[in-house]
């Protein structure tokens, strides 16, 4: 994926402090950009900025590993191809933090996209979108997103409070109404004991692969499974989406840090809803 990533000091909390863009070692590894992104006009990586003068621009590729055995630490969740040639992907895949003096920044941030002729890119504002923007950084990096072709399955939904995009290229278009139908009615049962998920848009993927799975982010859910699309929430696929789906409610992880404390609160509600 090509990224032109251009920062303007002016909109900074701190426009003379020291400035350095780092990628997700949880995530990636220490090693990602040395192995994964090459910088137009550069031999490497240079993640340490200092103070700006003025606006900066860095073009550069990110190079999204197709299995398990090429991919950086973190994989499942964070990016992997469709089986008719889309990319899903979080922000971070292509983004790294912004700090200044050394603390992460929500800084206010706007994505664009440019897909290509015969490609949509998808978001939790829904399909075919131009931009995005958000008072967070963080938040985007965080966001699910999609290039997918134009035959890709796509199903929209929407109700009072938000919209919702389901997308696959490996089941029918009826499994994914089937899937809004069920994140419909999760929400609302779940609002009942974690209050207002909020009117934000959502994106959810599905896949077909040799395991059940499933990965949250603050804007949507993205699942594997090996028989096809959740249709009841008795099946095992149907258990893992609203585990899933109730992690929607978690505030993230700059804020529960410990894994078995988010997926025990999660599990627990899960079974309570």
């Amino acid at each position: 994926i090509q990224v032109s990533l251009r920062i303007e000091p002016s909109l900074l909390p701190n426009p003379q402090g020291e400035i350095s863009l780092v990628f997700r070692a949880k995530y990636f590894g220490e090693n990602f950009a040395d192995e994964f992104v090459t910088v137009s006009g550069a031999k490497a990586w240079q993640g340490e900025l200092g103070v700006l003068d003025g606006a900066w621009q860095r073009d550069y590729v990110v190079r999204l590993a197709h299995d398990h055995e090429t991919a950086p630490f973190g994989y499942g969740g964070v990016h992997f191809p469709l089986s008719n040639g889309g990319w899903h992907f979080l922000g971070r895949s292509v983004v790294p933090d912004l700090y200044i003096d050394g603390e992460a920044q929500a800084v206010p941030a706007r994505f664009t996209f440019d897909p290509g002729q015969e490609i949509l890119a998808l978001s939790y504002l829904g399909a075919e979108t131009t931009a995005v923007e958000s008072e967070s950084l963080i938040q985007l990096a965080d966001s699910y997103f999609a290039f997918v072709p134009a035959n890709t399955g796509l199903v929209h939904a929407q109700d009072e409070e938000r919209s919702m995009t389901l997308y696959s290229a490996d089941v029918p278009i009826q499994d994914l109404e089937t899937m809004a139908t069920l994140a419909t009615r999760l929400i609302a049962a779940a609002e009942k004991h974690l209050g207002n998920l909020g009117p934000s848009g959502l994106l959810f993927g599905f896949f077909e692969k040799n395991e059940e799975w499933g990965s949250a982010s603050k804007r949507g859910i993205v699942q594997t499974g090996k028989t096809g699309a959740p249709r009841t929430l008795a099946s095992s696929a149907g258990s893992v989406f609203a585990h899933e789906l109730v992690h929607l409610w978690w505030p993230g992880e700059y804020v529960i840090f410990d894994r078995w404390l988010k997926e025990g609160f999660t599990d627990y509600y899960t079974v309570r809803i």
